[in-house]
């Protein structure tokens, strides 16, 4: 196995996943390590409604009391 190893060849990698992965422009091992997120959302920051800031990117916690 090497960089240039088709994706399809590595273990647990199936036919299905091949073609999403391919979608993604990933046709080998190579291009399945260079293929880095392009953004990093960090969900961690759990706030109250009454807490949020405009443009503040948050999780938030409520609860339903009513439909």
């Amino acid at each position: 196995m090497n960089l240039k190893t088709p994706i399809l060849e590595v273990a647990g990698i199936g036919e299905a996943h091949a073609k999403l992965l391919e979608g993604l422009g990933i046709q080998n091992i190579e291009d399945f390590l260079w293929h880095l997120p392009r953004r990093w959302d960090d969900y961690s920051n759990v706030l109250l409604i009454n807490q949020v800031k405009l443009g503040q990117t948050v999780s938030v916690r409520g609860k339903v009391a009513q439909i």
